[in-house]
């Protein structure tokens, strides 16, 4: 059945009837991370590549990771970029990868991985909440990427074009997603043994050539992958014990076509021609954390801003605030916020660790209920989602005030990584990390964009071509919908007016250390002025700052803090004004534009259609629609749409990528039309 699933021997002696020599006992915890690599033909197959994906079901503590990255080290002819990916059912604690360096304290470089392992291994693990967590190590070149849940529900959604699987039947912590009630007749076996499930997954997403080493600790393995036509041999044939030698090789050559989609390719395949070079339209945190994330990939970016410097609209203001969503049920928007959260502040500690000078707040950030009936919801999330302290806690309103130096009317929660940064400080790293590979257009408005052949260009008011690359990245917010020609990406402007208050002797009191947040926000600017905020006028677009909207934040913080009423004059004071991007659902605009003519000639054929079924215009993304929350999304967007570029991995599951994907809308009307 498996030559149906495409896969077939890879090496001229695996075939039928020879038995290889088998392995030598193990004698150290290194060396079946190493018949891993030995059996997937590498560092041979990675060689002079760009990139090269490896998959593994459970994690084992780090140790085949560690391996393979020290081969990758060793070998001059590496590729570029090494992505490792681990499908694993619940996050091993810092003292599990303590063990496995302390296992490979023989090696000096294994040792000095490990090191590098545990000290960027996240801490903000969420208890039993699934997601995803990307690490980056050798200056981005090897890329970690953890996704935590159970086999059941994370494999289906994985987005990458795997080169190797690694599959260890021992992983206990993903057994229960590999059972096969035709195989399986005991408890035992059902650790052992895989099913049709997991061999379909492999399917959907291995490139061409791709190879398949898996441990055996029982012959119900060989006989379910015989079934699905791989043909087999055991480097080492120990069918009757629980040694770590037996194995199983294949790979994937399928001779007929053997699924709906291919997995994701780099744009170099899907146009041959093209060179890597991009052009970002927009200036803003959005479009600054894609020439970063494209730059580090080693793409040549143009950058286009209507404005003299960057972050001079929306992402001007003197400060951004940062935290995830939690909700109740564990919402899109609260996952999607969550894996940006966290995202965006590994990006940031690399970007500093690289000698950025921008200073993140990241001390904590506390959002306070607005009356005792969402306080007692709020305890009672945190009870149903069991989520650590790292990550969220509950504060009563005492506990509050000692927590932030301020009192506010109600306790709430407490993000102890939250918090506020310049938002055109971190636009100014982000533009600098990129040096060379950086053109800045800047005070140049781009009217139209126009595709050449393989080439799109920038037009402007007069006609001329200003700039011209193979993508072309829209990221200026709501002004993206004129570039875009889009009757199906409904964007809207939403005003917001921050105010600036003096710090004066008389409201020390009033200064937080760290940033407030509820129906409005107070954040501590520096020791003479604080910012409050922000106003949330939908469908206006008025420039000038307006005396009644500074009335409003000073409403909003009274209700915030009742001790700050009657200690500000709205008539003197400064602000600001700047325009959100949002869209009707409210979550971001993040991917490849549809092409929305072909998709409706097409309706009909449409039927019960999936987003990856829709058209694409070739060679156009767009980044956009982040409201408030540019500093949660910008980041992880831009590593969505490098990854989808380049054919990388994804830093998330289908079903957030699907659910900032800018062709939803135009899906959702198709279906309705049909």
């Amino acid at each position: 059945m498996l030559a149906r699933a495409g896969f077939a021997i890879p090496h001229p002696h695996l075939r039928t009837g020879f038995r290889a020599p088998p392995t030598p006992f193990v004698t150290h915890p290194a060396q079946s991370s190493q018949a891993f690599l030995r059996d997937s033909g590498l560092p041979e197959r990675w060689q002079h590549r760009d990139r090269f994906a490896i998959l593994q079901t459970g994690f084992r503590g780090g140790l085949d990771f560690l391996v393979t990255w020290a081969a990758w080290q060793n070998d001059p002819l590496r590729c570029e970029r090494l992505h490792f990916v681990v499908l694993e059912a619940s996050p091993p604690d810092p003292a599990a990868l303590e063990q496995t360096r302390a296992a490979v304290a023989f090696d000096p470089l294994l040792r000095e991985l490990a090191r590098h392992l545990c000290a960027q291994w996240p801490t903000l693990f969420l208890g039993a909440q699934p997601g995803t967590q990307r690490l980056e190590f050798a200056a981005g070149r090897v890329v970690l990427t953890l996704v935590f849940g159970e086999l059941l529900s994370t494999l289906p959604t994985l987005a990458m074009r795997a080169d190797a699987f690694y599959l260890d039947a021992r992983a206990d912590s993903n057994s229960y997603s590999l059972v096969d009630p035709l195989v399986s007749n005991s408890l035992a076996d059902a650790y052992t043994v895989p099913g049709p499930f997991l061999l379909r997954g492999f399917t959907r997403l291995a490139a061409q050539h791709a190879t398949l080493v898996a441990t055996s600790m029982h012959a119900g393995l060989r006989k379910r992958l015989r079934e699905f036509g791989f043909e087999i041999t055991s480097v080492r044939d120990n069918s009757d014990s629980d040694s770590d030698g037996s194995r199983i090789v294949a790979s994937f050559a399928p001779r007929f076509r053997v699924r709906r989609h291919e997995p994701p390719a780099p744009f170099s395949e899907i146009c041959s021609h093209a060179a890597r070079d991009a052009i970002v339209i927009g200036a803003g945190l959005a479009g600054c954390a894609l020439v970063e994330r494209l730059a580090a990939r080693g793409w040549q970016v143009t950058l286009i801003e209507r404005q003299a410097s960057a972050a001079q609209e929306a992402s001007g203001n003197p400060a951004g605030v940062f935290h995830p969503i939690v909700t109740s049920d564990d919402s899109f928007a609260a996952r999607l916020s969550r894996a940006g959260f966290l995202y965006a502040l590994r990006r940031w500690s690399d970007l500093r660790d690289g000698g950025a000078s921008f200073s993140p707040h990241a001390e904590g950030l506390f959002v306070a209920a607005q009356n005792e009936d969402e306080f007692a919801a709020m305890r009672a999330t945190l009870e149903r989602l069991a989520l650590p302290d790292s990550y969220v806690k509950l504060l009563s309103r005492e506990q509050a005030a000692l927590q932030i130096g301020v009192t506010p009317a109600f306790g709430g929660w407490l993000f102890a990584r939250g918090g506020w940064l310049d938002p055109a400080a971190l636009c100014k790293a982000q533009l600098d990390a990129a040096g060379a590979r950086l053109k800045r257009l800047f005070g140049q408005v781009a009217q139209r964009l126009e595709q050449r052949g393989d080439r799109w260009h920038v037009i402007d008011a007069h006609g001329a071509s200003i700039a011209d690359a193979s993508v072309v990245i829209v990221a200026n917010a709501v002004d993206a919908q004129r570039l875009l020609h889009s009757r199906h990406l409904p964007l809207n402007a939403i005003r917001g007016q921050v105010t600036v208050l003096p710090l004066l002797s008389d409201a020390a009191h009033l200064a937080p250390e760290i940033p407030l947040i509820g129906d409005g926000y107070l954040v501590r600017l520096n020791s003479k002025s604080l910012m409050t905020g922000a106003s949330y006028d939908l469908d206006d677009t008025d420039p000038e700052l307006r005396w009644n909207s500074q009335r409003e934040n000073l409403d909003r913080l009274a209700q915030l803090v009742p001790s700050s009423r009657g200690h500000f004059d709205s008539a003197t004071l400064a602000g600001r004004v700047g325009l959100r991007c949002v869209t009707s659902d409210r979550m971001p605009v993040i991917g490849p534009v549809a092409d929305e003519a072909a998709a409706l000639a097409l309706s009909g054929t449409l039927n019960g259609a999936h987003l990856a079924d829709i058209p694409r215009i070739r060679g156009l993304y767009a980044a956009t629609a982040y409201g408030s929350r540019g500093l949660t999304w910008a980041a992880l967007g831009a590593e969505l749409i490098a990854s989808q570029l380049d054919g990388e991995p994804w830093p998330v599951d289908r079903k957030l990528a699907d659910g900032v994907d800018p062709a939803r809308f135009l899906l959702r009307v198709l279906r309705q039309t049909l």
